[in-house]
């Protein structure tokens, strides 16, 4: 070290950004990339939505059972009001759902015509 005392040290040159742009994000204790931003504010707001349409048009408990298509039907009509072109699929709504609702869960009843249906169990409609 006592031959660098006083001497030159060549540096690269850094491009400056904005620090907005380099400031460490944290969720809890993880340090979060910049680059995932967008992907959480999506994850974020689709999460708002269904919290909403929950809100709005179900209710929660043991005692409701509604069948899988019925809720889909009642997810993209409230879709539409709320201004929403593309309400997703059938599988993607009970991917989101149990995202929210941990306990839900999902049941099969098989018809006299031997026809499968789906039920969710936990939520209803209002």
């Amino acid at each position: 070290m006592e031959a660098l005392r006083g001497s030159v040290i060549p540096t690269r040159s850094r491009i400056h950004r904005p620090i907005a742009e380099t400031a460490p994000i944290y969720r809890g204790s993880l340090l979060q990339p910049a680059s995932a931003a967008d992907a959480v504010q999506e994850l974020e707001d689709l999460s708002s939505l269904i919290a909403s349409f929950i809100e709005d048009r179900c209710r929660l408990g043991p005692e409701y059972h509604i069948e899988r298509r019925a809720l889909f039907e009642a997810w993209v009509n409230w879709c539409k009001t709320q201004g929403r072109d593309h309400p997703g699929t059938i599988e993607s709504l009970g991917r989101d759902l149990r995202a929210a609702i941990p306990t839900l869960k999902t049941s099969n009843l098989r018809t006299s015509s031997e026809k499968r249906l789906r039920f969710y169990e936990g939520i209803g409609l209002r």
